[in-house]
């Protein structure tokens, strides 16, 4: 009987907690969601009204240049890594977010122990170290 009664309060606890944590997220994202009441409007300009990038006075770099996608997938640079690296297993292969041309970078594990990471142009498919 007294350990069911501590389930029980154990399993209320843990409600109550979870309770809480979402009213808190609620609280957060609606006082974060409120207005901009600092953010001046300039004259003609409408409240909500977006400027062009010429036009604003931060002058955010419209023009910058974004990383493009590779163009192979993950599964294919895996494989030309197999081939390059017979003697080794793949165990993992992540796409390297960044500035530049994107690439993967597979880690993998040959026949004598030995983890390597092998590097894989997104672009053309060409396996580095």
């Amino acid at each position: 009987m007294l350990q069911l009664m501590t389930s029980n309060r154990s399993t209320i606890v843990q409600i109550v907690a979870r309770i809480a944590m979402i009213v808190l997220f609620a609280a957060s994202t609606s006082i974060h969601a409120g207005p901009a009441f600092d953010r001046k409007i300039l004259p003609g300009q409408q409240q909500g009204a977006v400027q062009p990038a010429e036009k604003r006075a931060d002058k955010r770099k419209p023009d910058r240049i974004l990383p493009r996608a590779p163009r192979i997938d993950a599964r294919a640079a895996a494989s030309r890594v197999r081939k390059s690296y017979q003697d080794h297993r793949v165990l993992a292969i992540n796409l390297i977010d960044g500035q530049g041309p994107p690439v993967y970078r597979v880690k993998t594990l040959s026949d004598k122990g030995v983890v390597r990471f092998v590097y894989v142009d997104g672009i053309n498919g060409e396996v580095f170290e």
